[in-house]
């Protein structure tokens, strides 16, 4: 038997648009015209493959595994044509990389509203070993190309303790996540004397610098044998790279653009229940007394008004609105729920910090009732996506 025919050598990498190696790919290899195989690659080292003869056209295509292509063109299949001297093929998929945002829901449909903002949500649920939360990633495809931006959904359920839980677990199986928002629905603090503060059913609270304050973190006394709890707790900041995400929304809408509610009038495309109800069903009591909202000349007609300031977090479903008055006026605060607090404990434990994404639902009072749940959860979920895709296109792999 004579000898074997001379091979050449080459060294085949898949990454993502920040370097990082990609896996789930198949290498086709053609020789001459002809594909002679099919290679899996499945771990992160680069694959060495022999090719021969030598002297032969070489051409390598990459194709990641289970990708439309149509609706994801940076990930379509990509082909390099080898010269004789080549040794080393690279191939980038810009929006091939594992999810930088996690977005963390507290109820159904808060999820569902996020993922109708979507332009495409993982069909099937998955996890991951020793982690009892089921996530699922959802695509945000922006401007032109178009840049792919994944998130990551998980729903924690109501109070901090399953949001503080659900989140810690998220950190640990997913330790690329250097983002993290909670986009949902949360009660609101009116404030019908100063109607540029003047929160109303259906708005958006984004906190501003002074972030998430945890109202049940109080200080029990005696004052004339009764107990007196005052709260103590000091404003956790968002997350620094969120805030400016914000101010950016801010500035632009003061030139008129205002991406979420296209985000909106999309996502009642998908999620037909979370239509804006009726404004004759935004009533704001005083005791058994409607009071009138305010004229604001800026809020526009049938659109949420963007509130920035302080967010009242506990393990408390509040209906006081003499307590919702007092966070009002001792911290600027505009919405108060159930599960930011533990959410910013649980990324404080990983070096990260939170932003909350609000829409209001009801006024913290007995009124309180479930008609505009669904529309609050759109309009946080359609803000939230703004932000996600205010960040640099760079910092998605």
């Amino acid at each position: 038997m004579g000898p074997s025919a001379p091979k050449r050598n080459i060294t085949v990498q898949v990454s993502n648009a920040l370097g990082a190696p990609v896996t789930g790919v198949d290498l086709e290899v053609h020789v001459g015209g002809n594909l002679i195989q099919t290679i899996p690659k499945d771990n992160k080292e680069p694959s060495r493959i022999k090719i021969g003869p030598p002297d032969a056209p070489v051409a390598i295509v990459a194709k990641l595994r289970e990708v439309d292509s149509e609706r994801f063109p940076t990930l379509a299949p990509q082909r390099q044509d080898l010269g004789l001297s080549a040794s080393r093929c690279d191939f980038v998929f810009r929006g091939a990389g594992a999810p930088i945002v996690l977005i963390v829901c507290a109820k159904a449909c808060e999820e569902a509203a996020v993922r109708a903002t979507c332009d495409w949500f993982s069909p099937n649920t998955f996890s991951r070993q020793n982690d009892t939360n089921i996530y699922r990633e959802g695509i945000y495809l922006h401007g032109n190309g178009p840049t792919i931006r994944k998130v990551l959904i998980v729903t924690a359920g109501m109070n901090t303790l399953n949001a503080n839980s659900v989140t810690t677990q998220a950190l640990i199986s997913f330790p690329q996540i250097e983002h993290i928002l909670m986009s949902g629905i949360a009660g609101g603090c009116p404030n019908h004397q100063k109607p540029p503060e003047h929160v109303r059913l259906g708005d958006i609270v984004v906190p501003d610098y002074r972030g998430i304050v945890q109202y049940d973190h109080v200080k029990a006394t005696l004052e004339n044998g009764q107990e007196v709890r005052k709260p103590r707790s000091h404003p956790q900041e968002p997350a620094a790279a969120m805030l400016q995400a914000a101010t950016q929304l801010d500035t632009g809408a003061m030139l008129g653009e205002r991406p979420w509610e296209t985000w909106i009038n999309r996502g009642i495309q998908v999620f037909g229940t979370a239509a804006r109800p009726p404004n004759a069903s935004d009533v704001l009591y005083a005791g058994a007394q409607v009071v009138p909202h305010p004229n604001d000349p800026e809020r526009r007609q049938g659109q949420p008004r963007v509130h920035r300031g302080a967010v009242a977090s506990a393990d408390i479903l509040q209906k006081n609105p003499d307590v919702r008055d007092m966070l009002r006026d001792k911290w600027d605060v505009r919405a108060i729920e159930m599960e930011g607090s533990g959410v910013q404990h649980a990324a404080w434990g990983r070096g990260l910090d939170v932003m909350v994404v609000r829409g209001i639902c009801d006024y913290c009072d007995h009124n309180k009732n479930d008609a505009w749940h669904h529309y609050a959860s759109l309009v946080a979920a359609a803000y939230t996506r703004a932000m996600v895709e205010t960040l640099p296109e760079e910092w998605f792999p």
